[in-house]
């Protein structure tokens, strides 16, 4: 079952406020890379609903629009949609590339030029350990090593043990709260899963407020 497709203002409304408000959190993201080799990040959220896809595919074109080479990968091994958000084919993707011994099938240039897009390809029934596995390791380690940026779109970390599981693998993690809807003890329980584990929180991200300037809301 794939989730709705998450609009692309950086794509589609370059001059909205939400397309500057993307570009902004770029300007940090591009500044934890240089000064702290912070290359491969994950997106969650605590629970569903709050926005991490709309976040992850959007910084991953703003930052394409920049000239630099970005890896965009759809972990999400239970409700995909960064294949419909940038109205591509969901198979093959990252969930054959983990089971089988071929190579990953990237889209490449989605969207903007630069920009590759693994899809969550075929829906497995065991994805927490496909996640988990060394292959997967491998994978963000040598798109770290030939990209300027990664990216990682996650179920939420209150819903499944995947998002935790990947999080071992990244330099860093951006938590997405959607504003009156993530309740504070989720944010509290969230940020107590990633220390568990010694994840590192890159920061906080405040989607769809609504007395934001630039509200990444759609």
């Amino acid at each position: 079952m794939s989730a709705p497709s998450v609009p692309l203002p950086t794509l589609r409304a370059a001059m909205s406020p939400a397309a500057e408000a993307f570009r902004a959190l770029r300007t940090t993201i591009r500044f934890q890379a240089e000064e702290h080799a912070q290359k491969a990040v994950l997106v969650t959220s605590a629970g569903p609903q709050e926005g991490k896809s709309l976040v992850c595919a959007n910084l991953a074109v703003a930052l394409a629009q920049m000239g630099l080479r970005v890896a965009l990968l759809d972990a999400n091994l239970r409700t995909p949609s960064l294949h419909t958000a940038f109205d591509v084919t969901q198979q093959p993707g990252l969930a054959d590339y983990l089971s089988s011994g071929d190579g990953p099938h990237f889209q490449e240039d989605c969207g903007a030029a630069g920009l590759k897009l693994l899809t969550a390809g075929n829906i497995p029934e065991h994805a927490p350990e496909l996640l988990a596995s060394q292959r997967m390791a491998d994978l963000i380690a040598k798109l770290a090593s030939r990209n300027d940026h990664v990216l990682i779109d996650t179920p939420s970390l209150l819903m499944a043990a995947d998002a935790a599981s990947l999080a071992r693998w990244v330099d860093g993690v951006l938590l997405v709260v959607r504003a009156n809807r993530t309740k504070r003890e989720h944010i509290r329980r969230a940020k107590a899963m990633l220390a568990q584990i010694d994840a590192h929180l890159l920061g906080v991200v405040f989607n769809d407020d609504p007395n934001a300037k630039n509200s990444f809301g759609a």
